[in-house]
């Protein structure tokens, strides 16, 4: 046994001396961190030095390798890492993350994450304490990693090393820094800082610090970990590792320590084992024979059963995949296992994926969930119900996870068909009861307006007369009555009751039943008295001590009185008073009293009145009088009496509501009345626009089609060229107005995405200054921050374009046209001549000049198609309307102000998009020459001149062509020769059968054949037809041969 040990100690001897074959002779890029103690230090590449810098220099001497070391700060050394620059990094931890891009060898050290914090700071104790604290990580660092999983962004200072970060800890600022122990410990003590301590609680993350190579490295890594085993076995590395780490923790004996005593006894231990060894193999291959049957049995079941079964390890590796699987991946289990989900799924979906693995691997957690995955390879996502359950061995840790999904694709596309059709039933519903709501109130709407006529001519009578009076306060309670935002409490009673009425009303009451009452307004003004006592007139309310007994009456009683409702109150003057409120539209605006009179069960006090007669020096007798005319009622009867006027208040106030509604509601409809004739209008240009759009753009399709061609021709002479380019020119002028005509009559496609608002001015500036010329000075000021709006950015530039060359006829001396980017906020809508406002975030473009002006009838109409000022033949009279057009196009509002003689600004607000990350937007100046190609493109067209320009075009660069006349032929020609086409180049518009058709019954025949659709068609025409739908590829009609060129190469190339 001894000599056996011996010989298996040779071989591992002449092993550890073979070098790595393929690096041998080459010079590896070395990186190693910039002052991260003890595994690095130093801040040059000649000063490189701690463990790990020493551990590699050990095993590249093990293995044989030539290296150079390189020292950067992490975040440098790990994206020059990425980018292939640095061959090895001699200090990574593991992750997730790095795991895409790196292979790393078996780890050298494991080390936790600590919280570190100043001393006496009693606030954080644990990781839980970290939340909403101030927390310092350097970047890039697996604490930072650990930091963002757990939601800390905002949370997060980012330093560039160690030495940074304790040291910004140590002077006060910030409250904690996550770091890895033995580092921050090493760092504390070269800083010689002693007030910052490590928590004894220990961070929710662990580093296993090891060698890292690029992705794919196979040998590289093994050498590696190659030398790495040789350092351990001959000391080297207990050596280093008790230089840089034994001063902060007590090495464990290794087994090269306890060899020398357990050999003896493991020799005992062995001869005993051999003969258990034995009966034991026997037991094992029948044991065996029983696992393979079971397993078999098992892999029959799981390969049988509907769902998609899969284990992965800890590493997000596959180890097993079910039939189901191997079908979705298309590849048998062996090469699936041992990959993870980035060789099969997009990267969105991976991420998706490892979101909904991590809880399972790392903290135990079963989780279910659904899943909506993109195949690598698969153009269309499938979405699934997925469970998912750690496994764990014998002692408890988790060493995998067992999947299990579903498809539910086509159930989720079943239900939201459902819910679509259970939608379209509710609203045919809606409308059927909508219809019989609407007949059977035809009938009373035809008498409503009657009504509201005659009230109309009231009102209107009487608004004269306050307006005669007081235009100032007649113009505050019509925006009141009038507008749906005005406060009915700018209102008097007096404006919404008729007191006449109610006089009369409360007069005849009184003769009947000979209750008294009075209608006052808040003020205390009063509207209507009947009945009033002269206790009261003439005494009570003359002398100021008894006046506040009778205003303390008027305030109590009107407090917390509901409408419909009345309150009973004996008065200091001991009377008793009665009351019910006035309200229109929620505010109290006046109350209805009964007052002055005794119960007949309850007779007034003669001496208690003397008293008071005496008090105030009131001639007794004749208040005596007074007292012996104030009625005495039943409690029956002041009950009834108060219940009729709570009733008559009550219907007051609904019916004082009732007519400022009305009132509103016809003041609104005339409004709107006067927004649809101005749409109507422009609606009926806008269709003459748009009929000749599709005609037009096919006769300038070969226009510039056969010009481009003749431009191409190396035997033009140079007078040839010139009149080829004066014929483009035109067409392309022509082309600019058919665009203008459809931007105005908002048929044109617009393609709209996010940009930067002060991207396109500062990009089109220069445009802009060949337009207004030299002897006009333009000045642009854009927004601080970015101005993110959904836009057509040609569009925008149309606009400019328009609102700069209008500007520049008014200035024909020369002055400034200014252009301003801004921020607005509409807290509230507001409504402009035919313009309303939404309340939000507008992102506005001011464009001012200091020209001519205009005067308030042309700045009216300027908008209104063909309306111009100018003098024949310098203007269509269409460019305002354009401006129009592609404004209310992008759902924005644009305002003009003007004075003769002060010059013009135009307000342009377009609703403001939260930023995104997106490009900015940059304008194409160079475009690469098109690449033709070899292929066989299907060409459909109804027009001849059209199809003969196509073919020329297509031809002239190698392709083959394959032609069709409508719909019908196109699927005729398609079935002849389908394994030759390549792609399909149709018409959305043509006989037969449309573009969208034809192409529906070619993909039976042949899914996912690509088709790039090209019309001339405006885009409500496409829409209306049921030809068009999101995410196809279309062309508009005209289009340049080289784009057309590029276009069919891009589609080729997907």
């Amino acid at each position: 046994m001894l000599r056996l040990l011996i010989l298996i100690v040779c071989l591992l001897s002449c092993v550890a001396k073979a070098p790595a074959a393929d690096y041998s002779q080459k010079i590896l890029v070395v990186g190693s961190e910039e002052n991260f103690p003890p595994f690095s230090t130093g801040s040059t590449d000649e000063t490189a030095g701690g463990f790990a810098v020493e551990l590699w220099k050990e095993v590249a001497r093990e293995v044989g390798l030539k290296y150079t070391m390189r020292v950067r700060p992490w975040g440098q050394l790990l994206q020059e890492f990425r980018e292939g620059k640095v061959d090895v990094l001699v200090n990574i931890a593991t992750s997730a993350e790095r795991h895409r891009y790196t292979d790393f060898s078996v780890p050298h050290v494991t080390v936790n994450g600590a919280i570190f914090v100043r001393k006496g700071d009693s606030r954080i104790n644990s990781e839980a304490d970290l939340a909403g604290k101030s927390i310092i990580v350097f970047k890039s660092d697996l604490a930072h990693e650990y930091a963002v999983s757990k939601g800390w962004q905002k949370q997060l200072v980012l330093v560039n090393d160690a030495r940074e970060g304790l040291q910004l800890l140590a002077s006060g600022k910030h409250d904690a820094m996550l770091l890895s122990k033995l580092a921050g410990l090493q760092t504390l003590r070269e800083l010689h800082i002693d007030n910052v301590r490590a928590l004894d609680a220990k961070a929710g993350y662990a580093q296993k610090f090891t060698f890292g190579v690029s992705k794919g490295e196979s040998d590289l890594l093994a050498a590696l970990n190659e030398g790495l085993a040789l350092t351990k076995a001959d000391g080297d590395y207990d050596a280093l590792y008790q230089k840089w780490f034994g001063v902060y923790e007590t090495k464990e004996p290794t087994f090269r320590d306890m060899l020398k005593y357990l050999l003896p006894f493991a020799l005992l231990v062995a001869c005993v084992a051999a003969y258990f060894f034995y009966r034991r193999s026997r037991e094992r291959k029948e044991s065996e024979a029983a696992l393979r049957e079971s397993k078999l049995r098992l892999d029959t079941i799981l390969d049988n059963v509907g769902a998609y079964i899969f284990i992965k390890d800890t590493q997000y590796r596959y180890t097993y995949a079910n039939r189901k699987v191997c079908e979705l991946f298309g590849q048998p289990e062996e090469e699936i296992v041992g990959k993870t989900d980035a060789a099969f799924f997009s990267p969105e979906s991976v991420r998706e994926i490892i979101v909904s693995d991590r809880p399972v691997l790392e903290e135990g957690q079963t989780v279910k969930r659904e899943e909506t995955n993109l195949a690598a390879e698969n153009e269309q996502p499938r979405s699934y119900w997925t469970v998912k359950l750690p496994l764990r061995d014998a002692e408890g840790a988790i060493y995998g996870l067992c999947g299990i999904s579903t498809d539910i694709t086509e159930l989720k596309q079943l239900e939201d068909e459902l819910k679509k059709k259970g939608v379209e039933l509710e609203e045919q519903l809606a409308e059927r009861e909508l219809t019989q709501e609407a007949l059977q109130e035809q009938t009373a709407l035809l008498e409503e307006q009657t009504a509201v006529l005659e009230e109309e001519v009231e009102e209107r009578r009487r608004a004269e007369v306050a307006l005669k009076e007081s235009e100032e306060t007649v113009r505050h309670k019509l925006k009141a009555i009038l507008e749906p935002e005005g406060d009915i409490g700018a209102l008097e009673l007096s404006d919404i009751i008729d007191t006449e009425m109610l006089q009369t009303m409360m007069e005849d009451f009184y003769r009947i039943t000979g209750m008294l009452g009075a209608v006052l307004d808040v003020s205390g003004k009063v509207l209507v008295a009947v009945g009033w006592q002269d206790i009261c007139t003439k005494f009570h309310r003359v002398h100021p001590d008894a006046c506040k007994n009778c205003l303390e009456s008027d305030t109590v009683l009107t407090k917390g009185v509901a409408v419909g409702t009345h309150k009973l109150y004996r008065c200091k003057n001991n009377m008793w008073d009665m009351v019910t409120p006035i309200e229109v539209g929620g505010k109290h605006v006046g109350n209805v009293f009964i007052g002055q009179f005794f119960y007949e069960d309850d007779p007034p006090d003669v001496e208690l009145f003397r008293e008071q007669a005496r008090r105030y020096g009131f001639d007794e007798k004749e208040y005596l009088a007074a007292l012996e005319r104030v009625p005495r009622f039943t409690r029956e009867t002041a009950e009834a009496g108060m219940k009729f006027y709570a009733e008559l208040t009550k219907v007051i106030s609904t019916l004082s509501f009732s007519s400022i509604k009305l009132s509103r509601i016809l003041a609104e409809r005339i409004h709107l009345e006067e927004q649809l004739r101005q749409s109507q209008k422009m609606e009926a240009v806008g269709q003459l626009a748009g009929g000749v759009a599709h005609d037009f753009n096919n006769i300038l399709q070969v226009i510039t089609g056969y010009a481009n061609l003749l431009s191409m021709k190396d035997s033009l002479g140079s007078k040839e060229q010139e009149w080829v380019g004066h014929i483009l020119s035109s067409a392309d002028r022509a082309a600019q107005l058919t665009k203008g005509l459809l931007a105005f009559s908002r048929k044109q496609v617009i393609q709209l995405e996010p940009v930067d608002l002060n991207e396109v001015i500062e990009n089109f500036e220069k445009f802009i200054l060949r337009i207004i010329g030299e002897d006009i000075h333009l000045k642009t000021v854009t927004y601080g921050d970015q101005l993110i709006v959904h836009a057509d950015v040609g569009q925008l530039e149309q606009v400019l374009i328009n609102l700069a060359t209008n500007a520049r006829d008014s200035m024909p001396r020369g002055g400034m046209l200014t252009i301003e980017t801004g921020l607005q906020a509409v807290e509230a809508p507001i409504d402009h001549e035919s313009e309303r406002a939404e309340s939000g975030n507008y992102a506005v473009v001011t464009v001012s000049d200091s020209g001519s002006g205009m005067e308030e009838e042309t700045r009216k109409r300027m908008f209104e198609p063909f309306y111009t000022t100018k003098e024949v033949g310098k203007g269509t009279g269409l460019g305002m309307a354009i401006v129009y057009g592609i404004v209310k196009q992008h759902s924005g509002i644009i305002n003009v102000y003007s004075e003769p003689g002060h010059g013009t600004t135009f307000r342009i607000y377009l609703p403001l998009q939260q930023p995104e990350p997106c490009e900015a937007y940059v304008q194409d100046v160079q475009e690469q020459t098109p690449v033709g190609g070899n292929e066989t493109i299907l060409l459909a067209e109804d027009d001849a001149d059209v199809r003969r320009l196509v073919v020329s075009i297509l031809s002239q660069y190698g392709y083959q062509v394959i032609q069709a006349v409508d719909g019908q032929d196109v699927v005729e020609q398609f079935v002849a020769n389908k394994e030759k086409v390549a792609l399909i180049l149709m018409d959305m518009i043509m006989p037969k059968k449309n573009g969208k058709e034809a192409y529906e019954e070619i993909s039976r025949l042949q899914p996912g054949v690509k088709v790039l659709y090209s019309s001339g068609y405006t885009a409500d025409f496409i829409q209306n037809r049921g030809v068009s739908e999101e995410g196809i590829e279309l062309i508009m009609k005209p289009v340049q041969p080289m784009e057309l060129l590029r276009k069919v190469r891009g589609m080729l190339d997907r």
